[in-house]
C-alpha cells in the first residue's frame, strides 16, 4: 500500500479560501448573471476502512455541472453535481469477523460517489477573477464487495467479510476550492481551480478528495424580477 500522495496542499488552500472570504471586496459585475459549467477533475482521494485506523491514498477523476446565479456583484449561489471515480484501495492488515469469527488479513475494495452540493462562491474581479468557494451538501457512495486475503486448507483464497457487501451508503460532504477563471467573450468562461473535500460517512468510513480541475463556463442574464 502506498502513502507517498498526500492531502497536505489542503490546509494551506482552507487557510486561503477563509482569508480570501472575509477579505474587503469591491463591486465587480455579477449579480443577476446565471452560469452554467461543466468541471472535469482529475486527482487523489484518502479512502479509511472498516476493521483498521490506516488508509490509502488512490487515484480519482471525476466531473462536476453547476448552476449558479449572481446574487450580488462579489457573490454566486448555486448547486453542483459530482461524481467521483476512484482506483481500487487496498489496506495491508484489516480485522474483520468472518463467519462471526474476527479474521486478519490485507483487504481490498473500490468506491465511486456522486454528490449533491450547494455552493456559495465568493470572486475578486472582472475579466481574470480569482474565486474561492465552499459546498456542504449530502453523497451517496457506491462501494464494491471487500474482499479480505485468507490462507485456507484450499489454498490462498479471497473471502467476504460479514457485512462487508456491495453496497450505497450516505455522506455529508463539504469541501472548499480556490481558483482563477478567465472572461474570453461576454458569454464564455474558462478556468482552473483546486479543492479538498471531506465526505464523512454515516456509519460508515471517510474519504477525503484533493482534485484541480478545468471549467468551461456560459453565462447570461434570464428576465429575473429586479
Amino acid at each position: 500500500m502506498s502513502h507517498a500522495a498526500r492531502l497536505r496542499p489542503g490546509g494551506a488552500l482552507v487557510a486561503v479560501a477563509v482569508a480570501l472570504a472575509l477579505a474587503p471586496r469591491s463591486a465587480h459585475a455579477d449579480r443577476y448573471e446565471a452560469t452554467i459549467a461543466l468541471r472535469p477533475a482529475w486527482g487523489t482521494a484518502r479512502i479509511w476502512e472498516s476493521g483498521t485506523n490506516d488508509y490509502d491514498d488512490v487515484r480519482s477523476r471525476g466531473l462536476a455541472a453547476s448552476a449558479n446565479l449572481g446574487m450580488r456583484d462579489w457573490l454566486d449561489l448555486g448547486a453542483e453535481l459530482v461524481a467521483n471515480y476512484f482506483d481500487e484501495a487496498s489496506y495491508d492488515m484489516v480485522t474483520l469477523p468472518i463467519s462471526d469469527n474476527p479474521h486478519s488479513g490485507p483487504i481490498k475494495r473500490t468506491s465511486r460517489t456522486a454528490q449533491l452540493r450547494g455552493t456559495a462562491t465568493f470572486r475578486y474581479g472582472v475579466g481574470w477573477v480569482p474565486f474561492t468557494q465552499l459546498a456542504l451538501g449530502l453523497g451517496a457512495r457506491h462501494r464494491t464487495t471487500a474482499q479480505i486475503y485468507s490462507r485456507t486448507a484450499m489454498g490462498p483464497e479471497w473471502l467476504l467479510p460479514d457485512g462487508q457487501g456491495e453496497e450505497v451508503t450516505l455522506d455529508v460532504v463539504a469541501g472548499v476550492r480556490a481558483g482563477l477563471e478567465r472572461r474570453l467573450t461576454v458569454h464564455w468562461t474558462i478556468g482552473a481551480s483546486a479543492a479538498v473535500t471531506h465526505s464523512l460517512g454515516v456509519l460508515r468510513p471517510d474519504l477525503q478528495t484533493l482534485d484541480v480541475t478545468f471549467s468551461f463556463a456560459y453565462s447570461w442574464y434570464p428576465p429575473l424580477p429586479r
